[in-house]
């Protein structure tokens, strides 16, 4: 989870809360696909290694793992305020939480895979696991 929430900050992803806030109206799990496939975009090969490195190199070091941690809840609560902006719902509305809780478990999940096989297109199959997440996670 560590290099999720990494990637949600502001001060540390940029591009996917500017896509977010740039996502049309729509259902929270398209609108927060569709900014993680522009974020993703908008960074070139060489950024997201280097990201990526940063993010494995976060996740073993215990201090860096607890300060994001404590950290979550506001971005989590940032990227649900912009997810229910976009979905005309209230913040509190418990199907943006659930929407939102749903998208990043999955790209959490994808983290944690691609944390531990670097040769891994992390974009890529971040990418199709938010597909299979909308189409109903048919097996």
């Amino acid at each position: 989870m560590v290099g999720l929430l990494l990637v949600l900050g502001r001060d540390r992803f940029p591009p996917l809360i500017e896509a977010l806030a740039a996502q049309p109206p729509g259902a929270p799990t398209t609108v927060l696909h569709g900014a993680f496939r522009e974020a993703f975009a908008a960074l070139s090969a060489k950024e997201i290694a280097a990201g990526h490195e940063r993010e494995v190199f976060a996740a073993t070091v215990p201090e860096l793992l607890v300060a994001n941690l404590r950290r979550s809840p506001d971005l989590i609560g940032e990227v649900c305020a912009i997810v229910a902006d976009r979905a005309g719902c209230a913040e509190d509305d418990p199907r943006i939480r659930n929407a939102v809780g749903a998208v990043l478990g999955v790209v959490a999940m994808v983290w944690a895979q691609w944390a531990r096989n670097s040769r891994l297109d992390g974009p890529a199959e971040i990418d199709k696991a938010l597909a299979h997440l909308e189409s109903g996670l048919s097996l």
